[in-house]
């Protein structure tokens, strides 16, 4: 998902101010990292690792994602 920033996680470099010691990296494409993952689930993989845990999907709506609408119920 990259390295986190101020931008991408408010605050991080006040809780870790030793972080710009590690190397940079940029986010990876998870299509391409998971070809054989359709892409809604690549969507949902991407919502659950957002950096910033405000933005992340939250349980219930992971759970009523689409890439889920094949699954049944089981009583």
């Amino acid at each position: 998902m990259g390295e986190p920033s101020e931008e991408t996680l408010p605050g991080v470099t006040t809780f870790f101010p030793f972080i710009y010691c590690y190397e940079e990296s940029e986010p990876k494409d998870l299509a391409i990292l998971l070809p054989d993952l359709e892409p809604a689930g690549v969507d949902l993989l991407q919502k659950m690792l957002r950096v910033n845990p405000k933005e992340r999907i939250t349980v219930n709506d992971a759970l009523n994602h689409h890439y889920f609408r094949d699954v049944v119920s089981v009583p």
